[in-house]
C-alpha cells in the first residue's frame, strides 16, 4: 500500500478557553504518530458547529458541503470520521457527497458505531471500515488492519501505555486561564438505560499511570490553567487508591485550578467527602437524573435513599456541587419532576441543570421507549428527543423548568450568577476570618465538630455578611472546611458546638 495520508474529521462545540484540538482527537493523533512509518502522515479537520448555530440549529447542507470540499482538497487517501450523536446526521450527508470518490477509504469510529453489523452497513453504506473499540491501537497500527481487510474492527489498546497528549506536545496550552480535559480511567461499569457511554463488557480501564497524571497536573499548574475537567464517566470516589491519591496530589502541589469531577453518589464515601471539603476548587458534578423511585427503577439507577443521604452530606460540607436531572424519562410525571427540583433546592444545591431526554441508538432505552409510550422526534442535530410522554404533561415540565430558571437565575450559566460572584468574594475573606475565629476556640482532639457562628459575632469581627452565617467543620485539631450557608435559621453563639 502507498504511504498513508489520513485525515481525521471531528465536530465539536468549542469554548473560547479550550485548546483548539479536542482531547479525544489528540489521543488518536498521538497514537498514529507513535506507531506508523515516517512517510505516513495524519492531519485533522475540526469543525466547530457553534459557529453555525442559530435559532433553528444550523444549515446541515451548508456545513456538509464545506466539509466534503475540505476533505477532497486535503489530498488524503483515507478519511476517518469520529462520530458523535450531534455529528451523525451531518456525517451521513458528507458521506453521500463523497460517494463514488475513487481512491478514498472511509473509516468510522466513535459512540455512534454501535449495534449489529448489518444495521451499521445500512446506516452508512459508504463506510469501508468500522472501529467498535477505543481507537488508539487501531490508529497506531492502521496499515496492519487495512491489510487484513476486515470491515469490523475491535481491538483494545494497552491503556496503561497510552501517551499523554499534553506531555508529548500534541495539545498546546496556549495561554493562562484555559480549560483542559484529562482522564484517569476510561469506561463505565454502570448500566443506565439511556446512556450511550459504556463498553458492552462494562469494564473500566486505568489510563496511563500515576506518574503520567501527576506530570499533567504539574504542567497545568505551571501553565496556570483555570479549570481541569476530569473526563472519567464515574470518578473513583470510593475512598480507595486512585481518587484519593489524585485529590491529595492536587492539594499537595497547590493546584489553584477548579477541578471538576463526575460523581456517582452511591459510591461516594466519607473520606472522599472530607477531603474534597478541604479543597474549595473541587467541583462535584452529579448526574441525579431523577429522585423518583419508579423512574429510577426504569432507567437502572441506584438507591434513592443513599443518593439523597450522600448529597445531603456533600451540601452540608460546603462542597461546590452541580446537579443535572433529565425530564421526559419513563414513568416520570410533572409532579415528580417538580418535586425533584424542589427537593434539590431545599438541600441547598445552587446549580441545577435539567435536560430533555435524548434517546441514542445502541442503548437499552432505544429498544424500550415505545413501551413507555414516549413520543420522540429528531432535533436540529438529528438526535431523537422526547417531546411528549404517557401522561401528556411533558410540556408542563418544560415550561416549569423555564420559569424555574427565570426565578433562580440561569443555572446553566452559574459562573455568571450573583451567587457565584458573592461566593468568590466570600472566599477572599475566609483566611482572615478563620484566624480570628480559631484564636477564640479550644477544640477537643479526636472529635469532629460543626460550629454555627452567628452573624452578630461575625459583624463584631468586622465581617458584614448580611443575613448569613458561618459554618466551620473541624476534625480533631485540624480545620476541615469553612463555608457560608444561607439556609441556617438559628443564630448560635461561638461557644456552642454541635457534634456532626
Amino acid at each position: 500500500m502507498e504511504a498513508i495520508n489520513l485525515l481525521l474529521v471531528s465536530c465539536t462545540f468549542r469554548r473560547e478557553d479550550e485548546p483548539s484540538e479536542p482531547y479525544g482527537v489528540s489521543c488518536l493523533v498521538s497514537a498514529f504518530k507513535r506507531g506508523n512509518g515516517c512517510n505516513d502522515r495524519i492531519s485533522t479537520l475540526i469543525e466547530d458547529l457553534s459557529n453555525y448555530e442559530n435559532e433553528s440549529g444550523y444549515d446541515v447542507d451548508k456545513v456538509a458541503g464545506r466539509l466534503a470540499n475540505s476533505i477532497l482538497d486535503s489530498g488524503c487517501n483515507i478519511v476517518a470520521f469520529s462520530n458523535y450523536a450531534w455529528s451523525d446526521k451531518l456525517f451521513k450527508k458528507v458521506l453521500s457527497l463523497l460517494s463514488g470518490t475513487k481512491g478514498l477509504l472511509k473509516i468510522m469510529g466513535g459512540p455512534m458505531v454501535v449495534g449489529n453489523k448489518s444495521d451499521l452497513e445500512n446506516e452508512y453504506p459508504e463506510i469501508d471500515y468500522f472501529v467498535f473499540s477505543y481507537g488508539e491501537k487501531v490508529f497506531a497500527n492502521l496499515r496492519n488492519y487495512l491489510d487484513k481487510a476486515e470491515k469490523f474492527i475491535k481491538d483494545l489498546p494497552d491503556f496503561t501505555d497510552l501517551e499523554s497528549p499534553y506531555l508529548n506536545g500534541q495539545i498546546e496550552i496556549e495561554k493562562e486561564g484555559m480549560t483542559v480535559r484529562m482522564e484517569l480511567r476510561r469506561g463505565c461499569n454502570f448500566n443506565c438505560s439511556y446512556c450511550r457511554y459504556k463498553d458492552e463488557d462494562r469494564k473500566v480501564y486505568l489510563v496511563g499511570n500515576v506518574e503520567r497524571w501527576k506530570a499533567e497536573l504539574r504542567l497545568f499548574k505551571e501553565k496556570k490553567v483555570a479549570k481541569v475537567n476530569v473526563l472519567d464517566a464515574v470518578f473513583d470516589a470510593s475512598g480507595e487508591n486512585l481518587g484519593m491519591q489524585f485529590l491529595e496530589y492536587c492539594k499537595e502541589i497547590g493546584l489553584k485550578a477548579d477541578i471538576s469531577l463526575q460523581i456517582r453518589p452511591e459510591i461516594l464515601d466519607e473520606r472522599m467527602i472530607r477531603l474534597a471539603a478541604t479543597m474549595p476548587n473541587v467541583i462535584f458534578e452529579i448526574g441525579i437524573q431523577s429522585l423518583d423511585k419508579d423512574v429510577m427503577k426504569c432507567i437502572n439507577r441506584g438507591n434513592r435513599n443513599k443518593v439523597i443521604d450522600t448529597l445531603s452530606k456533600v451540601m452540608t460540607m460546603g462542597i461546590r456541587t452541580e446537579v443535572t436531572i433529565i425530564y421526559g424519562l419513563p414513568k416520570q410525571t410533572f409532579p415528580s419532576f417538580k418535586k425533584d427540583l424542589e427537593l434539590l433546592s431545599l438541600m441547598g444545591v445552587k446549580k441545577i441543570s435539567a435536560f430533555k431526554l435524548q434517546i441514542y441508538r445502541g442503548t437499552q432505552l432505544y429498544n424500550e421507549y415505545m413501551k413507555y409510550k414516549l413520543t420522540v422526534k429528531e432535533n436540529n442535530y438529528g438526535i431523537m428527543q422526547v417531546y411528549d410522554n404517557e401522561n401528556h404533561d411533558f410540556n408542563k415540565m418544560d415550561k416549569y423548568y423555564e420559569s424555574y430558571k427565570l426565578k433562580h437565575g440561569d443555572l446553566g450559566l452559574y459562573h455568571k450568577t450573583k451567587h457565584f460572584k458573592q461566593r468568590q468574594e466570600e472566599r477572599k475573606i475566609e483566611d482572615g476570618l478563620l484566624n480570628a475565629v480559631l484564636s477564640k476556640v479550644n477544640f477537643s482532639s479526636g472529635k469532629a465538630f460543626k460550629l454555627l457562628v452567628g452573624k452578630d459575632y461575625l459583624m463584631k469581627l468586622g465581617y458584614k455578611i448580611k443575613g448569613r452565617h458561618l459554618v466551620l467543620v473541624i476534625d480533631g485539631w485540624r480545620l476541615v472546611t469553612v463555608f457560608f450557608c444561607g439556609v441556617i435559621t438559628e443564630l448560635v453563639d461561638l461557644k456552642n458546638v454541635v457534634l456532626i
